[in-house]
């Protein structure tokens, strides 16, 4: 996520210096439009030049109020292949082919193998805005539907896209951010996939007050009751509870110590008993 930021912060400080605006008009149904011929020669070849790089920025109906406005940082060219270099805020770039008030970027290539650029302007769009900086390329801004002799070889819903090996050295986000997902919901940040770390600390209550004066131990009958009445320990959630909602990590250390203390206090019970019957 640094160096994606990294990349973001210098694309735009890249555009700013040299970017022209370009303004679509409102849309209440959803349109396709061809931005531009991302391609300078064909075949490709080592003089290509051709790039198309900027950013979005698009009002609709939905928006601020429950959902989140579509934002975008782009950079397209036919050299090394198709993919770009893509990042998109707002959760408008999540929705489905079907979905008319989806964004979507696409690449198609005519029969000749000249690379185009298209882009769907979502419905009820009230304006698409495109700060840009165009290298070689040449634009159209036409709103048109991808002839049907062309073959589409990109879409920003499914296609790769490429990375920057750029970092910086910390990062500070004041707001809320998600990794591979637009569905942060109410948690600072949200990850869609696995996490790898040496190590997580996680700030969180303890579960001394086992050992506390007056704490009230459940018996053993108590916990077998329970056990066979509802097919897990006492506090401990069940797993059907786990599998919709998932683990608080730090919660749940502090109840697996809980029940660890318990069954020490029970162990020193028996130890008891047993001395006692011994003797």
């Amino acid at each position: 996520m640094k160096k994606e930021l990294f990349l973001v912060i210098f694309l735009l400080m890249y555009i700013s210096m040299f970017a022209t605006e370009k303004e679509l008009g409102a849309t209440s149904s959803g349109r396709w439009v061809k931005i531009a011929r991302i391609q300078n020669q064909n075949p490709i070849g080592g003089s290509e030049c051709s790039s198309f790089s900027g950013s979005l920025n698009i009002q609709t109906d939905y928006g601020q109020s429950g959902t989140q406005q579509y934002y975008a940082i782009f950079s397209f060219g036919s050299r090394g292949g198709i993919k770009p270099l893509l990042q998109e805020f707002g959760d408008a770039a999540s929705r489905p082919v079907t979905d008319p008030s989806r964004i979507e970027w696409r690449v198609y290539t005519d029969a000749q193998g000249w690379h185009y650029l298209w882009f769907w302007q979502s419905n009820y769009s009230h304006y698409a805005l495109f700060d840009y900086k165009r290298t070689c390329a040449t634009e159209h801004w036409t709103y048109e539907e991808p002839p049907t002799g062309y073959t589409q070889v990109w879409s920003s819903l499914d296609g790769q896209r490429q990375d920057s090996s750029q970092s910086v050295e910390s990062l500070s986000v004041n707001e809320s951010m998600g990794i591979g997902t637009t569905n942060i919901g109410s948690y600072r940040l949200a990850v869609k996939g696995k996490i790898r770390a040496e190590e997580v600390k996680v700030e969180t209550g303890w579960a001394d007050y086992v050992f506390a004066e007056g704490y009230d131990l459940p018996t053993l009958e108590e916990v077998e009751r329970h056990i066979r009445e509802k097919g897990h320990l006492i506090n401990i959630p069940s797993a059907a509870k786990v599998q919709a909602n998932g683990i608080d990590l730090g919660e749940m250390n502090k109840l697996l110590l809980e029940k660890i203390e318990e069954q020490m206090l029970y162990i020193l019970q028996l130890e008891k008993r047993i001395l006692k019957l011994e003797n």
